[in-house]
């Protein structure tokens, strides 16, 4: 299947669509993921690693396209995928509260 402009022009909104809900929803479960009192700062650093993953993925993806053609866009979005799932689960692994916090206790 050619690609054309107006396939472009109706696939990118729906996959950003499609890809809206997530930054939301994962900030809105921080609370309950790294607890309460950390979750004020934690907040702070993942909208600032929003703002610069923005700008770098836009500028990574519009160097891509440019060597290589827009056929490159699905893989460069899997691989954005790819990583947002991994980085997530490491920090989830790594901001665990330990068992004896006092949350807990109470």
């Amino acid at each position: 299947m050619a690609w054309s402009w107006s396939t472009g022009v109706v696939a990118l909104p729906v996959i950003g669509a499609g890809m809206a809900g997530v930054f939301p929803s994962l900030v809105l479960v921080t609370p309950d993921v790294v607890g309460r009192g950390r979750a004020e700062r934690v907040m702070g650093y993942q909208l600032a690693a929003a703002g610069v993953g923005a700008v770098a993925a836009a500028g990574i993806t519009a160097v891509l396209v440019g060597r290589v053609g827009i056929a490159v866009v699905g893989a460069v979005l899997a691989v954005y995928g790819c990583l947002l799932v991994a980085s997530a689960s490491v920090l989830v692994r790594l901001s665990r509260e330990p068992e004896t916090d006092a949350a807990l206790r109470s």
